[in-house]
């Protein structure tokens, strides 16, 4: 099912996988079950299966986070947090 259309989740996974050199097949058919995972991959000699799910973010505007046991802030406007606790990227 190579051609299947990807969720944006499954295509960051399957970026991941491939930049990890991880090879994988997508909804592979598995004797015994009647649903397809989203991937297969073989890690040390046995079948390992994803299903990757996508989900909005919270709005977390006013709410705190919490970094290494310190309660931080919170911008929900698409910035990260860095080491310090400053907001990166804004």
């Amino acid at each position: 099912m190579l051609d299947a259309p990807r969720t944006p989740g499954e295509t960051v996974f399957e970026k991941y996988l491939k930049l990890q050199h991880i090879p994988f097949e997508f909804e592979k058919e598995h004797q015994g079950k009647s649903k397809r995972p989203d991937y297969t991959i073989e890690w040390e000699e046995h079948p390992v299966l994803f299903d990757v799910k996508d989900f909005d973010p919270p709005d977390l505007k006013g709410e705190s986070r919490t970094l290494r046991g310190q309660d931080l802030p919170c911008d929900a406007g698409g910035r990260g947090w860095s080491r310090s606790g400053k907001v990166a990227g804004g």
